[in-house]
């Protein structure tokens, strides 16, 4: 080999060496979800979530009680 041919198979293996590896592949159902998003994030994580998809169902069940339901009620017979 010459000393241009070592040169480009040492700059192949620092690219190879360099490169940023694939990510893995998400894990597929709901409980491989599940424990891939406590290893992340842990319980703290797991807490906050919690509370806000608790808060964020409230509001939308404020959203479509006081906001949306009355339109329709408007036109049916019997409606408020």
């Amino acid at each position: 080999m010459t000393l241009e041919q070592e040169i480009l198979e040492e700059l192949k293996k620092i690219r190879e060496a360099v490169s940023p590896k694939p990510k893995p592949p998400p894990p597929e159902g709901f409980w491989n979800e599940f424990m891939d998003f406590i290893g992340k994030a842990g319980v703290l994580g797991l807490a906050i979530g919690f509370i806000m998809g608790n808060y964020v169902s409230k509001v939308v069940s404020a959203l479509v009680a006081d906001i949306i339901m009355p339109i329709p009620r408007a036109f049916l017979p019997g409606g408020e």
